[in-house]
């Protein structure tokens, strides 16, 4: 869908410029997202306590990534609703107006867990239960 929006120009396509920003927000994040997953499965085949480090800040990020996803897709089927002047402009409209609210206020937040799986499990070793 981003590279859809992003070279819809090209072939003589009016695309709202709201539209192209969130493809080019969401573009970086795809492409990084299976490549975070191999890097935590490289990880794991050294230490398979690596995995469980990382699970929960892997499946919040790969859920703003995916919420982004459906996100830019409601946007882009409001955009193309609104070329046919249907009756609920405003619906179609608020409907762009709240996807570009999630990639400007919520979407950011996938970068914090990206850098928390980053960091592995070695925090979670210099904790002893003695200590806890």
């Amino acid at each position: 869908l981003c590279k859809q929006i992003l070279n819809s120009e090209g072939e003589g396509e009016s695309t709202d410029p709201r539209l192209r920003f969130m493809a080019e927000r969401l573009l970086p994040y795809a492409k990084q997202w299976p490549t975070l997953a191999q890097t935590i499965g490289m990880k794991a085949m050294q230490d398979h306590d690596e995995v469980g480090a990382a699970a929960t800040d892997f499946l919040m990020y790969s859920g703003y990534v995916a919420l982004a996803y459906c996100w830019l897709s409601m946007a882009y089927q409001g955009h193309k609703r609104l070329n046919l002047e249907q009756p609920d402009q405003a619906f179609l409209e608020g409907k762009i107006k709240t996807a570009r609210f999630y990639f400007d206020k919520l979407l950011p937040r996938a970068d914090l867990h990206f850098s928390v799986i980053q960091q592995g499990k070695q925090a979670l070793d210099d904790i002893d239960d003695e200590n806890v």
